[in-house]
């Protein structure tokens, strides 16, 4: 209706509808990944959900990672309790450095995420390469930045939620402006006001503590890595060190 073609869908030709469908593609995209807005880039905490990937002896040390992999948010981490340290992220070549040295197989202490050969196909995809070889089976987690698929009758509903809807909307309908004129309009300056306003909104999502301002570079945990400052548990009502 915004872009001058109705609100009957029946009444559109092949150009309107191709039309229609890149605005709605430009539009999210544009949302996921929106414009700078007082200096900074923002990142949606609704695009960086927490997952699980299970490696073993058998799967090797190369691990493919979802299909909508963009990006690392967080470190690997190990399963509750075990008490063992995050997994560092290092570079590809690092991971390559390691293995040339020979075949070890203990738990996991580094990772390097890259990109696997492309296939035009199915689109970018990465892959985990981690260094020991696993010794065992270990679940690990992590979170990542979504690449959400395009709209479609299998997946009718944009990410983001009802918080943010008339920003979606305000993203698509700017986007169909810019296809017809070529050029950014009075659309645009509403979608930027819409998108400061959902900033705004997520920033809610964020946590209400940061943590204590201090040297993590030694993390606590089992094998080499030593417990660097005192630690008091209480259990059952005894404290212990």
């Amino acid at each position: 209706y915004a872009m001058g073609y109705g609100r009957t869908s029946t009444n559109w030709g092949t150009e309107e509808t191709d039309n229609i469908d890149e605005a709605l593609k430009m539009g999210l995209r544009q949302f996921y990944f929106p414009p700078v807005v007082n200096g900074r880039a923002h990142r949606w905490s609704f695009l960086a959900p927490t997952t699980t990937l299970a490696i073993t002896v058998a799967g090797g040390y190369d691990y493919d990672l979802p299909d909508n992999f963009g990006f690392l948010t967080s470190e690997f981490t190990y399963a509750a309790d075990e008490g063992y340290e995050k997994i560092k992220s290092v570079g590809e070549s690092r991971i390559r450095a390691l293995r040339q040295m020979g075949t070890v197989s203990a738990r996991p202490r580094f990772v390097a995420v890259v990109s696997k050969a492309i296939d035009r196909t199915v689109g970018q995809r990465f892959q985990a390469l981690f260094w020991p070889t696993p010794d065992g089976s270990y679940t690990l987690t992590y979170a990542f930045e979504v690449l959400s698929d395009a709209l479609s009758e299998a997946n009718p509903y944009p990410l983001g939620g009802m918080a943010h809807a008339e920003t979606i909307k305000a993203s698509c309908i700017a986007a169909g402006e810019e296809i017809l004129e070529e050029a950014q309009g009075p659309k645009w300056e509403t979608f930027m006001a819409r998108i400061a306003a959902s900033i705004e909104v997520d920033k809610r999502m964020g946590p209400m503590i940061l943590g204590c301002n201090e040297d993590n570079s030694e993390d606590y945990g089992k094998g080499s890595n030593k417990i660097q400052r005192a630690i008091t548990v209480t259990l059952n009502g005894t404290a212990y060190d």
